[in-house]
This record gives C-alpha cells, sequence and structure tokens, in this order.
C-alpha cells in the first residue's frame, strides 16, 4: 500500500523524500524505517536467551527474562504466520490471474495452494498428445 501510494501520489512522494533527508531518519526511507524493528526481534531473542543462560534461578530478574523471552518469541511467531499467509494469498491471487475465467470463488481465505503440476491431456489421436494443461491442487476446495 505504501509502494503504491507513493507511485501514484506525487505529493505523498515528495513528502517522503522531504523527510527521508532529514538527520533524525538517517537518510532512511520510510519502509526501512518500519521494518527495522521487526529485523531486530531475531536479535532481542538471542539476547535474551544468552542472558537467560547465565542468570541463576535464584536471581530476582529470572522470571522476567523468561517472560520477556516467550513474548518475543511469540511476536516471532505472530509475525511469521502472517508473513507465510500473505505470501499464500499473494499465491492464489497470482494463480487467479494466471486462468482465464477464474471462477472469483477460487480465492478464498480457506483455501490454501498446495502445489501446481503441469500436465499433458491424454489424446486419442496418432500422435498421442494432447493439449497441455495445469493442475492445481487446493486446499478446502467446494
Amino acid at each position: 500500500m505504501l509502494i503504491k501510494c507513493d507511485e501514484s501520489k506525487p505529493r505523498f512522494h515528495a513528502f517522503l523524500k522531504a523527510r527521508q533527508t532529514r538527520a533524525e531518519c538517517g537518510r532512511q526511507s520510510l519502509q526501512e524505517l518500519l521494518i527495522r524493528p521487526v529485523q531486530r526481534l531475531p536479535s532481542i531473542s538471542l539476547l535474551l536467551n544468552d542472558t537467560l543462560k547465565h542468570t541463576s534461578k535464584s536471581n530476582s530478574d529470572h522470571a522476567a527474562l523468561e517472560n520477556a523471552l516467550s513474548s518475543v518469541r511469540e511476536v516471532m511467531t505472530h509475525i511469521n504466520e502472517d508473513k507465510r499467509r500473505t505470501e499464500g494469498q499473494m499465491v492464489m491471487f497470482d494463480i487467479f490471474n494466471e486462468i482465464d475465467n477464474c471462477p472469483p470463488h477460487l480465492v478464498s481465505s480457506h483455501r490454501n495452494f498446495i502445489s501446481r503440476c503441469d500436465i499433458m491431456e491424454l489424446s486419442d489421436g496418432l500422435s498421442g498428445r494432447g493439449d497441455p494443461l495445469v493442475f492445481y491442487l487446493f486446499t478446502v476446495c467446494f
């Protein structure tokens, strides 16, 4: 959405460029600034894990470190699941656009793409070769 607005709205593009040159932005684009906290989560998880290993169970901070590590891991799991779901939806839209006269109900939040297989239709003709076809396998087909 951000990229689309940046490309289609000249005033928004100018605004982003003006903000990018500010010192507090470190010459980074808004996209780069938005992704930075997400990219740091694995490092934070490793740091918390190492700190926890070197903190005795009798230390008053041990429980707080365990809770923090659990929370960071939960957030990372949630982010990974959302990313996987989004990538799956993008694949579904690509398939929808690739198929001529594709039924609109094919794209559904309850359906996932499993596999694609290029196949040949069997023919009764002399050559024995039919038309090339593509077989798509999805979950939850109606």
